[in-house]
């Protein structure tokens, strides 16, 4: 009886230790298969790293080596000259294509060419930069301090003279203008005001006048009052317009209104309202309707 009692003890207790001995060996193996793992993950992003650091290394080298600037195309310019667009860009041929800062590129030519206001620079693989340039065109000029400014149709300033080096030629091209009181003028920016005048209706009206049967014959441009537009037509009329209220309508209407005088009439007219205007050529008056 003991002895079967011991044979039952020594049984279990040999099971119990199988069990004991089977569950470690599962928990072992587990470990070292997370161990393999995690070591297999850091060999692989270490080998990324590496490969992706081959890969950088690699393409700037082939940027020095293959993809070097031999070609500067410039387009676009009349006023400046290819030189000097080149000269402020500060390029140097023979440096890499791919590390060329266009936004560098563009400021350095903008702030330093006051005639450009837009510069747009591509790229064209293996060996051409391309620069294009949009200049301003001088369309008026005001007199200021014994200086006669030049502006563009943005207002910015492209040429101060002094009575000595005036170009008269370049003036007489462009519409004689009367502003509103100007705070400052300074070459390559836009005049600023020293009343809150808005200087985009200035601007509006400038294109309106220039795109008008009018263009190409007004002389002068009043725009000190804006409740008290003038502008002199050939040297011949003074006409009144008013306000900035239906200022196309009114080019229209004084471009018919000169059709019923002879083409050496002098005289003034008044379209401040769109309704009627009056001419006195000659010390004759005539009511004119639209």
């Amino acid at each position: 009886m003991e002895n079967s009692q011991h044979n039952q003890t020594g049984t279990s207790e040999e099971f119990f230790d199988s069990d004991l001995t089977g569950s470690f060996s599962d928990n072992s193996y587990q470990n070292l298969q997370r161990r393999n793992n995690r070591r297999r993950l850091i060999l692989r992003i270490t080998f990324g790293a590496f490969f992706l650091i081959a890969l950088i290394i690699i393409a700037i080298a082939a940027s020095f080596i293959f993809f070097r600037i031999e070609n500067i195309e410039i387009y676009g310019n009349e006023f400046y000259l290819p030189e000097e667009i080149l000269d402020f860009a500060d390029i140097q041929e023979g440096s890499s294509l791919l590390l060329v800062d266009r936004n560098e590129i563009v400021e350095n030519i903008l702030r330093e060419m006051p005639h450009i206001h837009r510069v747009n620079v591509e790229l064209s693989l293996p060996s051409t930069l391309r620069i294009t340039v949009v200049e301003d065109s001088p369309i008026l000029y005001f007199h200021m301090a014994e200086h006669y400014i030049v502006l563009s149709r943005e207002l910015r300033v492209l040429a101060v003279f002094n009575a000595e080096n005036v170009d008269r030629n370049l003036l007489d091209r462009l519409y004689s203008t009367f502003l509103p009181e100007v705070l400052y003028a300074n070459y390559g920016q836009v005049i600023r005001f020293s009343s809150d005048t808005n200087s985009g209706f200035i601007v509006d009206l400038i294109d309106s006048i220039e795109y008008s049967p009018l263009s190409g014959r007004v002389n002068n441009i009043d725009l000190s009052n804006r409740f008290d537009i003038r502008i002199r037509y050939d040297d011949r009329w003074d006409i009144f317009l008013g306000n900035r209220h239906d200022f196309n309508y009114k080019l229209l209407f004084v471009h018919e209104a000169l059709q019923y005088f002879v083409p050496y009439a002098t005289g003034r007219m008044y379209f401040e309202d769109t309704g009627v205007g009056f001419a006195s050529p000659n010390s004759t008056q005539y009511f004119i309707a639209p």
